[in-house]
């Protein structure tokens, strides 16, 4: 199916590109704002999931982050989880000023590291009407702490490098994000990212790039949004693998939990298996559509 594209300014002034998703299906839609994991663009990994949505007569809003893919923002692929949790906000409210959606029925929908953002906004944003999350990464201490020590001190050490030389000017210290297989450090460097991170890969962007300036590894230790998620009063679901070498399982299982509505789905597999061609995405993809259509159903024609 196609999207259009839509460029929405952001508070910092910069434009956040935006992939639009539109049913055929009268106005107004209830719609998935979604972004994906770390250091990824929206090209790589989520149209399978807007399109099904889109299919059922979902709209979908999947955004790059500032500094990445087609967004604006320099120096690029600079990840920061309270830029990236701001870029949400931003795409959030310029929905609930078009007259295309129902903003009654405006669910949050994150990936991986991008998980973080429906936690957070679930709790903190209470007219949001749902959050959907998959091999959610809620926090970030204990999912670091699921890395080995001698990689975990030396990605510390190039994260200080770089927060120093930003104080003085200088520029960013770039660090592999994912191992593709020849990545001796990389922020993922377990068995299964290899194979996985190739499911992930734009197959129309040569421009990607994988990689990630290193002082975003303290952006991600000091966040852990499952923390605060007792205080959400909608609907939080959790699609979660039987084991996760990326995203610490116990923090996504916690989360849940503690979500006065959360709800957990196992399904088989690691992290990558949620994703178009591991061997969950039709179950993981099937649990999230049974949920979109019991929590936030469609008005009928």
């Amino acid at each position: 199916m196609l999207h259009s594209v839509v460029s929405i300014p952001s508070v910092t002034g910069k434009k956040i590109n935006v992939w639009l998703y539109q049913p055929s299906t009268p106005v107004p839609h209830a719609v998935l704002v979604m972004g994906g994991g770390i250091g990824l663009v929206q090209s790589g990994g989520l149209p399978p999931f807007a399109e099904a949505f889109q299919a059922e007569g979902y709209a979908a809003l999947s955004l790059d982050y500032l500094s990445f893919g087609d967004s604006e923002g320099t120096p690029r692929n600079m990840l920061s989880l309270s830029q990236e949790l701001q870029d949400f906000r931003d795409v959030i409210a310029w929905v609930r000023g078009n007259p295309s959606f129902d903003n009654e029925k405006i669910v949050a929908w994150g990936s991986s590291l991008g998980a973080m953002h429906p936690t957070a906004l679930i709790a903190e944003d209470h007219a949001l009407a749902a959050a959907i999350v998959q091999c959610p990464a809620v926090d970030g201490l204990l999912s670091a702490l699921q890395v080995p020590l001698w990689r975990s001190l030396s990605l510390t050490f190039l994260a200080l490098l770089d927060t120093i030389g930003s104080w003085v000017g200088l520029g960013p210290i770039y660090v592999t994000t994912a191992n593709t297989g020849k990545n001796k450090l990389a922020m993922l460097s377990a068995p299964d990212v290899p194979d996985g991170w190739a499911r992930l890969m734009p197959e129309d962007d040569s421009s990607f790039l994988n990689q990630i300036a290193a002082r975003a590894l303290f952006s991600i230790l000091i966040h852990r949004p499952g923390q605060r998620i007792e205080r959400s009063t909608k609907p939080y679901l959790a699609v979660c693998t039987e084991y996760d070498s990326v995203a610490s399982l116990k923090g996504a299982e916690q989360a849940a939990r503690n979500a006065p509505l959360g709800e957990i789905v196992k399904v088989k597999g690691g992290h990558f298996d949620l994703y178009k061609g591991g061997i969950s995405f039709e179950e993981g993809l099937k649990a999230q559509l049974e949920f979109l259509k019991r929590v936030v159903p469609l008005s009928k024609a």
